[in-house]
């Protein structure tokens, strides 16, 4: 068997001590259940959609999608991230390059679930820094996914 190298070992500790992190945790867990509510979950899920003429296309990491009766009642969409963020960096900077892409993500999803996009609640998970952040209802700008 092949020995991984000290900065492989390094990376896998970093993982290991972000998925003990509180906010991970959370973020991992299962879907808390309310009664007469059903609670779907999706990992990598890919989307394709037709919008303004063009094709958008992207994979969902993580999507909690609960329902009633058939009626969406709303989603939670979650985005993994790997960005190291260094301490010239605030995650307020990083974050704010991921915002059009969510805002993207959460549209497409609202029109795959056929919901208004202010259903679905988008975070952004870093695992480097052990952090989830919400970006709310308005967590872009419009026009659907991009990859």
């Amino acid at each position: 068997p092949r020995v991984a190298s000290p900065w492989i070992e390094a990376r896998l500790l970093e993982v290991e001590q972000a998925l003990r992190t509180p906010e991970i945790e959370a973020a991992l867990s299962s879907p808390a259940r309310v009664r007469g509510e059903r609670v779907e979950l999706w990992r990598e899920r890919p989307f394709a959609l037709m919008s303004r003429g063009r094709l958008w296309h992207g994979r969902f990491d993580r999507v909690v999608v609960s329902r009633r009766r058939g009626e969406v009642l709303g989603a939670e969409l979650y985005d993994f991230k790997s960005d190291r963020v260094s301490a010239e960096d605030s995650l307020e900077t990083v974050v704010s390059g991921y915002r059009d892409q969510l805002g993207s993500y959460r549209e497409a999803l609202a029109a795959m679930l056929g919901v208004l996009p202010t259903l679905v609640r988008s975070r952004l998970v870093f695992l480097d820094v052990g952090r989830v952040v919400e970006l709310g209802a308005q967590g872009g700008e419009s026009g659907p996914g991009r990859d």
